[in-house]
């Protein structure tokens, strides 16, 4: 469901009425909400030169696998170390020998995809919250997370926009803010054996600190094998209405203009990049969200000099 807001004030008038128990996720323009494994650069990632049209669900899975097992080398409080089996098998250079490892492997050790043998889940959550493709998508139970990504996100591209003085393109781009209802979820996916399949987890907080500041949860669709199909690259929100569910996401749209006062909003609640990454990180992503700010005030009042009428050509 499509709910398209015109200020940040009416956004925010929105939630303060909400009840339920919420999932959100900020993103800075709209697109289908797809896992990064599976859209953009991420294909790439794990594809290489093969065509993403024709990749199939074990190979991609093997592929995901050995990036997991690389991960496991990290040396983290309470996770063991994961021997890494499928090296050999991507090494292989006899293309039909390599994909029937795949099979076979899979056939013996991964039943059900997404992994919960040993510490594999850790992996894949700290493998998607530094940015490797996953086919996990980020939420988090506080709006004001989300915004602060939305916002943040879309600031440096306004600004961009506004110095061409491609009005236009402001008036036209929206950033927007996911909506997950858990409540409902929790009641219908009893007697629906496809929602049942969509989970949610938690990655350990003393492992990810960042994770922990942001309140994150991940999601994804399990699989089973045998994964001979090709990779099934349906979006969140058309899998649910193929579920029959629809009600359950919403997709809120507001004017990008409007991350500046959502930015204000926020930072009036003390509520900044520090928050959301603890240590330096956090240091170093507020000065350039503050810097974001000062450029996009200094951009704003030379072309008001120019146009008096900015405010009315920006709407």
């Amino acid at each position: 469901m499509q709910v398209e807001l015109d200020s940040a004030e009416s956004l925010l008038a929105t939630f303060s009425r909400k009840k339920s128990k919420l999932l959100f996720r900020g993103e800075r323009t709209v697109r289908e909400l797809v896992p990064s494994a599976f859209r953009g650069p991420g294909q790439d990632y794990y594809h290489g030169k093969l065509r993403k049209d024709t990749v199939q669900e074990y190979a991609q899975i093997i592929n995901e696998l050995d990036v997991i097992y690389k991960l496991s080398s990290i040396r983290l409080p309470n996770l063991n170390k994961i021997d890494n089996p499928v090296t050999s098998i991507l090494s292989n250079p006899f293309e039909k020998q390599r994909h029937a490892s795949m099979k076979l492997f899979i056939e013996q050790v991964l039943p059900v995809w997404f992994p919960r043998f040993e510490s594999s889940f850790e992996f894949i959550a700290l493998a998607q919250h530094y940015g490797i493709p996953t086919r996990t998508i980020d939420w988090t139970p506080d709006l004001w997370t989300a915004l602060q990504f939305a916002a943040s996100g879309t600031l440096p591209h306004v600004t961009h926009s506004l110095e061409l003085e491609n009005f236009e393109q402001i008036r036209k781009d929206k950033m927007v803010i996911w909506e997950f209802d858990q409540d409902k979820f929790n009641v219908l996916k009893k007697d629906n054996i496809h929602l049942r399949l969509l989970k949610f987890g938690q990655p350990d907080y003393d492992i990810n600190p960042n994770a922990r500041a942001q309140q994150g949860h991940i999601s994804y669709i399990e699989k089973s094998a045998p994964y001979n199909d090709p990779v099934d690259k349906t979006p969140l929100d058309q899998y649910l209405s193929n579920c029959g569910a629809p009600e359950l996401l919403k997709q809120y749209l507001i004017p990008t203009i409007e991350c500046v006062k959502i930015l204000e909003y926020l930072d009036e609640l003390g509520f900044t990049s520090k928050d959301l990454f603890p240590g330096e990180h956090g240091e170093v992503k507020a000065v350039n969200d503050s810097r974001n700010r000062d450029r996009f005030s200094r951009v704003f009042f030379e072309k008001r000099l120019k146009y008096p009428d900015l405010e009315q050509r920006l709407i």
